[in-house]
């Protein structure tokens, strides 16, 4: 069974809300990748963004998060791991269309190929690849000590 955080009450249904005006049809094929990450070793929360939540002794990380406007972040905030974040960029980029992995000061993320700007990735093109972006969080998770 899947976990969901909420920061305020009715935070979850305004979350669902906003996505599904952004990006009609896609809050029920969230909610079937959010159920097929249950053997990932973290919780979900939400407030204005959906973040998975990976605690460790004296932090969270939070290796993906899908924001209200359809669009997602991966890694939302990783810190203290670069090279394991730059394989999960490298795999995820490998499975989403479009997408491209990119090296930050302290993490590596993932993106829209464009060549002058970092924009998110949609949503449809991570749940379209959605066993295989579920397979290198699965890693990203274990690498990081998360289980």
């Amino acid at each position: 069974m899947v976990v969901v955080v909420e920061a305020k009450s009715g935070s979850l249904e305004k979350f669902v809300a906003r996505l599904e005006g952004a990006v009609p049809g896609s809050a029920g094929r969230l909610w079937a990748f959010v159920e097929a990450c249950g053997d990932i070793d973290g919780t979900w929360a939400v407030d204005d963004v959906l973040v998975l939540r990976v605690g460790l002794p004296g932090q969270v990380q939070n290796p993906i998060a899908f924001e209200p406007s359809g669009m997602v972040q991966m890694p939302w905030l990783v810190v203290g791991h670069k090279e394991a974040t730059g394989r999960f960029a490298d795999a995820v980029a490998r499975v989403v269309a479009g997408a491209e992995a990119r090296e930050a000061a302290k993490m590596w993320t993932v993106g829209a190929a464009h060549p002058e700007r970092r924009p998110p990735l949609p949503i449809g093109a991570v749940l379209d690849a959605g066993e295989g972006v579920r397979a290198a969080l699965a890693v990203l998770v274990k690498e990081i000590g998360g289980g």
